[in-house]
């Protein structure tokens, strides 16, 4: 199927020779990057995908070199698109924990630097944000760091910055590393390792597959450049369906048809919030969402016997990671 035409812009306002409108994807190499460079490439729009140099970008993406944490090569970049889509950041409790001060220069110091370079050059931009911005984590600690000062400068320096907190997102392809529920319980449910639940397993999450994340920020670019404009309050990717632990685990279970035991642990510490699922009214895409059996039937099916990531074929034929943060 031929991708759609995004619509043009008037030739005084393109970066360049191309009539389409250029969206700039920081983490265009992480997991909801490819998903959502996927996504607006379908859509029509020119992507820029910004890489390191040794990242594998998604199809159809241009690569930019630079590293967010680098304010002059930001700045140029962004100089050559209409609209950014910053999704850079080091992802997940475990990464930040290990590395806290990386995690502050990346989520925080480059979300600065992006800011920096919008007001240069009077662009909009989509900040992906979390859900679980009141938690005391690292993680959730640094996005939400970058989310106010995104707010700041919408109110004090004049920015178009639409903040949009993503849910529990999962998905093909996702690391265990990164502590994220999912991905690390279905490898050890394949391999027929303990699946830990910390605290009683009765914390409800709003579980939203891969795919659709991609659909909704590929989404918010069209919104960010309509006219009226839309409102700058955070918005939402999520179902609106809350799921507990226990039933996540149970269900993971029953499809991976494992014995592996579910282990209570203790509470996660810094974890405030009991339930967290998206409101109906905040939810920034009106679709039929993926259900989480679907969804997790999908990322199964990408997990070769041993409990690995991709089958065998996939490996092979892979490439680079595609974990980058940057």
């Amino acid at each position: 199927m031929n991708p759609k035409p995004a619509p043009a812009v008037p030739t005084e306002q393109r970066p360049d020779r191309d009539a389409r409108i250029t969206v700039l994807v920081t983490g265009a190499t992480g997991l909801i990057g490819h998903a959502t460079c996927a996504a607006l490439v379908a859509k029509g729009y020119r992507v820029l995908g910004a890489t390191r140099g040794a990242e594998a970008l998604p199809e159809g993406c241009e690569p930019v070199w630079f590293d967010v944490r680098d304010a002059a090569g930001v700045l140029e970049s962004v100089a050559r698109c209409h609209v950014v889509l910053h999704l850079a950041a080091i992802v997940g409790n475990a990464p930040c924990e290990a590395d806290l001060q990386s995690a502050i220069e990346v989520n925080v110091g480059g979300t600065l630097n992006v800011l920096e370079a919008i007001v240069a050059h009077r662009k909009p931009m989509i900040f992906a944000s979390v859900a679980n911005v009141e938690d005391n984590t690292p993680y959730a600690i640094t996005k939400a760091t970058a989310e106010r000062f995104c707010l700041m400068f919408n109110r004090e320096r004049g920015t178009r910055v639409l903040p949009v907190r993503i849910f529990n997102a999962y998905g093909p392809g996702q690391k265990s590393s990164s502590g994220k529920l999912v991905a690390a319980s279905l490898e050890k449910a394949l391999r027929g390792e303990e699946l830990q639940c910390h605290g009683d397993g009765m914390q409800v999450e709003d579980f939203v597959y891969l795919d659709d994340v991609g659909q909704a920020l590929a989404a918010c670019v069209a919104s960010i450049l309509a006219d009226p404009p839309v409102s700058l309050a955070p918005r939402t990717i999520g179902t609106g369906i809350g799921t507990t632990i226990l039933e996540v685990l149970h269900t993971i279970r029953r499809l991976t048809k494992s014995e592996s035991p579910i282990v209570v642990r203790g509470a996660r510490a810094g974890r405030n919030t009991r339930s967290l699922v998206a409101a109906n009214e905040r939810i920034l895409l009106d679709h039929e969402y993926v259900s989480l059996e679907e969804g997790l039937a999908r990322t199964i099916a990408h997990f070769s016997p041993d409990g690995r990531m991709g089958t065998s074929e996939d490996r092979r034929s892979e490439g680079p990671r595609r974990d980058s943060p940057l």
